[in-house]
């Protein structure tokens, strides 16, 4: 006797990969009561090229996860090695209530330019 059955894989579907965390040094933190918490955060180069909005959205995710049930809003100011924290950032991030990453081209430093893609 030959038994033959077909069925459909019930396998879940796949997340999308989220970027593994970078790494990062916070320079400060300052939170205003239960209002906001805020980080100058210093990260390199990632083999060579500049850090993607998705790698510094992993980075501001995992601060803001740390902070949330304290604070309502979580800002995340970011340098590249050399920047001074307060005299504009490489990029920056905020959660009110949801996450928007920015990177800020024109603060870029000019030894770093060269690393910007063409095509933003």
């Amino acid at each position: 006797m030959l038994l033959v059955a077909c069925a459909e894989s019930q396998q879940p579907p796949t997340q999308p990969k989220r970027p593994s965390l970078i790494a990062h040094t916070v320079i400060t933190r300052t939170d205003s009561q239960h209002y906001k918490v805020s980080f100058d955060v210093r990260v390199g180069l990632i083999d060579g090229r500049l850090p993607t909005e998705a790698e510094l959205g992993a980075v501001s995710r995992y601060l803001h996860g740390k902070e949330r049930k304290k604070y309502d809003q979580t800002f995340v100011s970011f340098y590249l090695p050399g920047m001074v924290p307060g005299s504009g950032s490489f990029a920056s991030a905020h959660h009110k209530p949801t996450m928007k990453v920015r990177i800020n081209r024109f603060q870029i430093p000019d030894e770093y330019r060269l690393l910007l893609p063409d095509d933003s």
